[in-house]
Formats: structure tokens, sequence, C-alpha cells
């Protein structure tokens, strides 16, 4: 890929997993490795940091050698998870870079040239945001943004919108066509 901006990788793994039992599925094994390993293998050589977005087990997130946060910063259980879009929020505020690649934990097979996809739409679009789309519907936990998306995430947030797809379309992104595998877990 030709010379580009910096990348910060969020991975989002701070929900309940409510369908799973109650698992953490970040955490759950495929193949002799937990989930989140297979999308940091995956992501590593292509973002400049990682951040992990987490809302328990932080410790064993944490021994994975990279940055966790998550959705708010208060000891309130309830609030504890208040939803991707807040911890997509969270690991922005503690990002370095100008951009953010988000994917989520549970798909352990992002497409290695994730990236290098979504950067060729944002730069070629006037938007700051560029989503996978899978022919459908756009897939709104695989995107690429500028991190001045902060503004208007922190906005539905207060307002409390927190739907990840409604903020999305909000933004009217530019949808880049993508095969993603599906996750293997459903959320």
């Amino acid at each position: 890929m030709k010379s580009r901006a910096k990348v910060t990788g969020i991975i989002l793994a701070g929900g309940r997993g409510s369908r799973m039992g109650g698992a953490d599925k970040g955490l759950v094994k495929l193949q002799q490795k937990v989930m989140i390993e297979h999308v940091i293998e995956r992501l590593s050589p292509q973002v400049d940091e990682i951040i992990i977005s987490a809302n328990r087990n932080q410790v064993q997130y944490e021994s994975m050698g990279y940055a966790v946060t998550s959705d708010n910063q208060n000891d309130d259980e309830e609030d504890k998870f208040a939803g991707p879009l807040a911890g997509i929020a969270s690991a922005i505020k503690i990002s370095t870079t100008p951009l953010i690649l988000v994917t989520p934990c549970d798909t352990p097979f992002i497409p290695t040239n994730l990236l290098e996809m979504l950067y060729t739409a944002l730069e070629e679009s006037s938007n700051s945001i560029a989503v996978a789309h899978d022919g459908e519907r756009i897939q709104p936990l695989f995107f690429l943004a500028k991190r001045e998306i902060i503004n208007s995430i922190q906005d539905r947030l207060s307002q409390q919108q927190p739907r990840v797809y409604r903020w999305m379309e909000s933004l009217n992104p530019t949808g880049c066509p993508f095969q993603l595998s599906p996750p293997i877990l459903k959320h």
C-alpha cells in the first residue's frame, strides 16, 4: 500500500455476550486461540496501533500487550455496557492517529486487506467514513473513519441515541464492497 496516514485499529469486545449465555466473545476459543487473537493477528499488520474496547476481563485483554478501554469510565455497573458506539468513542479518546479502523472481536477471519480497501474508498470520497458493504447492506462495525467523527458520536450519545447503524446512516458513509466472512458468533 502507498504512503498513508497512521491508523488505530479498535477491536470491539465490550458486549455482554447475552446470546452466548454471558460468555465474553473475544475470549471464546477457536482453533487453539481465543477469538480476539485471530482478529489481532490479521489486524496488527494493517494498523499502527491497536486499542481493545472491553468491559470485563480487562486484565486478560491487557495481557495481550495493547491498550484497553471500556464503554464508560465510571464504576456504575449499568453504565458499564453502554454499547459499541460508546466503546468506539472511548477508544478514539485515547488513540493517537488521525484515522481509526473498527472491527468486532467475533469475526476472527477479517480480510487481510480490510484497511487497504476502506482507505482507498475513503480517499476517493469526500466523506469522513468508509464502511464495508456486503452487497445487501452496510456492515456498521467494519469501518475506517477520520477521528473527527468523535464529535458526531458524542452528540448521539448525549441525545441517548446509541445505535451504531442509525449514527452511521446520519453520516452518509461511503460504502466499500466487501465479502466479509460471517461472524462466528452472532451479537
